[in-house]
C-alpha cells in the first residue's frame, strides 16, 4: 500500500517540478522556466541564473546601485564577508558612459578589493583596486597601468609610484634580480656611484649581504651569433663586444671613434726643461738604440703586443721625448751660430791676410826696383 501511494505522488509531483514556477505575490520576482533558467527581478531569463534590479542609477556622481550581494560569515558569527555587485555613477549624466559596473568585495563595513568595468576615464577598460584606490588599469587599446592614478598609461606598460627608491623588480629563483628605478635614488644607493636623484638599473643577489655580493653580470645585446652588445661584469668592469675585460675597468673588443679624449696622467715632463735637468749624451743614445733597438723609457714592441700600450703614459714619453729633442737642437743651433761666427772670423782674417799678402808683394817689388 506504501509503495503504491509514493506512486501516485510521484506521478503528481514530477511533473509540477518541470512547469513554471512563479512566487505568488504580483511583482513575480522570482521565476524559473520550463528550460531550466532562474529569473531574479524578471520573468525571462535569458540564461541559468539572471538578475535584474529594480529601478535606474540616479544621474548624480558619487550614487551607487546595488544589483546583487552574496554574503557569509568568515568564522563564526564574525567577520561578515561580501561580494557586492554594483552600478557606481561617477560622472554626472544618466547613460552608461558615466557609470561603472563593480564587483566589490567587503569584509564587515570594510571596503576590499575590486575590479571596475567601463572605469572613470577608461571607456571599455578595465580596473582593479582596494578600499576606494584604483590600483591597476586595462585599457581597450592593451595599454596597462599600475599604481596609484595612473589611469591614463602612455605606453604598453607604464608603472607609476610615489615611493622614493621604489622600482620594478624581476626575479630568479630567489637568488638574484634586476630592479629598473625611476629618477627617486638616494645618494649611495645599491652603490657609492648613486647621486641623489639618480634613475637606474640596479643587479645584484638577493639574500647575501642585501646583494653586496653580487655574482653574476649584466648584459645589453641584440640576439645574435656572433658576440656583440655591452657585457657588465659582477665588480661593474665594462666590456664592449667582449665579456672578459682581464681585470679593466673597460675593455672595447673593436674599433672606436672619439672627438675628444681626455687622460689624466702625472707627473708631466715639463721637468725637462728645469735648468738642472742633464740631457743624455747622444753618444750614449745611439749605443742605447743599437743594442735595444729603441729609445728608452720606450716600449719595444714584443712589449706593446703582450701588454698593450698605455696611452697616458705613452703620451707623456713621447712628449718628454720631444722637449728633450727641442732641447737638443737648441744646443746645436748654438754651436751652429758658434760656427758661423767662427767663420765669418776666419773668413776676415783670410781677408786680412790677402790684403796683408799684396802688401807684402808692393813692398818687395819697390824694393828690387
Amino acid at each position: 500500500m506504501k509503495k503504491l501511494t509514493l506512486f501516485f505522488v510521484g506521478c503528481f509531483v514530477c511533473p509540477l517540478a518541470w512547469s513554471q514556477w512563479t512566487t505568488p505575490n504580483a511583482s513575480n520576482n522570482i521565476n524559473n522556466t520550463n528550460s531550466g533558467n532562474v529569473g531574479i527581478g524578471n520573468t525571462t531569463p535569458a540564461a541559468p541564473l539572471e538578475v535584474t534590479g529594480t529601478g535606474t542609477l540616479d544621474p548624480i556622481s558619487g550614487r551607487i546601485k546595488e544589483i546583487a550581494r552574496f554574503s557569509a560569515y568568515t568564522a563564526y558569527n564574525t567577520n561578515y564577508s561580501q561580494l557586492r555587485f554594483l552600478l557606481n555613477r561617477f560622472g554626472e549624466g544618466s547613460d552608461w558612459t558615466s557609470a561603472s559596473t563593480r564587483i566589490q568585495c567587503m569584509t564587515d563595513a570594510t571596503s576590499q578589493g575590486y575590479i571596475d568595468f567601463n572605469p572613470p576615464g577608461g571607456q571599455f577598460g578595465l580596473a582593479f583596486g582596494s578600499g576606494t584606490n584604483e590600483l591597476m588599469r586595462i585599457m581597450p587599446n592593451g595599454r596597462v597601468g599600475l599604481g596609484i592614478g595612473n589611469i591614463n598609461p602612455p605606453v604598453a606598460l607604464s608603472v607609476l609610484t610615489n615611493y622614493v627608491g621604489d622600482a620594478v623588480e624581476v626575479k630568479y629563483n630567489s637568488s638574484g634580480f634586476v630592479r629598473l628605478h625611476a629618477n627617486s635614488l638616494s645618494s649611495g644607493n645599491w652603490n657609492p656611484i648613486t647621486a641623489a636623484g639618480d634613475a637606474g638599473l640596479i643587479y645584484g643577489n638577493n639574500a647575501v649581504n642585501n646583494g653586496l655580493n653580487t655574482s653574476f653580470g649584466f648584459v645589453l645585446a641584440p640576439w645574435s651569433n656572433s658576440m656583440s652588445g655591452i657585457h657588465m661584469d659582477l665588480n661593474g668592469n665594462v666590456g664592449i663586444y667582449a665579456n672578459d675585460t682581464k681585470g679593466y675597468q673597460l675593455a672595447v673588443n673593436g674599433a672606436a671613434i672619439f672627438t675628444k679624449v681626455v687622460v689624466h696622467t702625472y707627473p708631466f715632463p715639463d721637468y725637462v726643461f728645469d735648468s738642472t735637468y742633464r740631457l743624455a749624451p747622444l753618444a750614449s743614445i745611439e749605443t742605447y738604440i743599437q743594442t735595444n733597438h729603441h729609445l728608452p723609457e720606450i716600449p719595444s714592441a714584443d712589449s706593446v703586443q703582450e701588454n698593450g700600450l698605455d696611452i697616458g703614459n705613452n703620451q707623456a714619453v713621447l712628449l718628454k721625448k720631444i722637449e728633450e729633442l727641442t732641447l737638443y737642437l737648441i744646443n746645436q743651433q748654438k754651436e751652429l751660430q758658434k760656427l758661423k761666427r767662427l767663420g765669418r772670423k776666419l773668413q776676415e782674417q783670410e781677408k786680412e791676410i790677402k790684403i796683408l799678402k799684396k802688401r807684402d808683394l808692393e813692398l818687395e817689388r819697390k824694393l828690387n826696383n
